[in-house]
């Protein structure tokens, strides 16, 4: 992950940083450190995908290029089983949000979780989320 220039994210006003494509608890905590160490201290939040299909990874992957390798290898064994897929990807994402959430070298105020305009995805990765293991209230 590129890191971002202070002098045009913080200095000009932004009060947090919406990283996308967090694929990998430590991909995210070396951008986040290497964040810190150059003064960008607003919060920083990173997007995961809940991906439902094989067509929507290959799509994502044109302007994403931080997908994990045995990610890739798993939605390719997969490619036709969109249930499969969906399975895959729900237990990743909740994995990961929950790794993100609990790492104690990083400090995130939540997690912002990319759908594609499929809310199901959404539902599915927060009935999977232990909330009070994660602190967190569900209202």
């Amino acid at each position: 992950m590129k890191i971002l220039d202070k002098e045009y994210v913080v200095d000009a006003g932004a009060d947090f940083v919406m990283c996308q494509g967090v694929f990998d608890l430590q991909t995210f905590k070396d951008f986040y450190k290497r964040c810190r160490q150059h003064q960008i201290d607003v919060p920083i939040i990173p997007a995961v995908y809940a991906i439902n299909s094989y067509s929507v990874l290959k799509n994502l992957m044109n302007f994403c290029k931080v997908v994990p390798p045995n990610y890739l290898q798993t939605m390719e064994r997969y490619e036709n089983d969109e249930e499969a897929i969906t399975d895959y990807s729900v237990k990743y994402v909740s994995d990961l949000i929950t790794a993100l959430l609990k790492d104690k070298e990083i400090t995130i105020p939540g997690v912002h979780i990319s759908c594609f305009n499929n809310l199901a995805m959404v539902q599915k990765v927060l009935d999977k989320l232990d909330f009070v293991d994660l602190k967190i209230c569900a209202k």
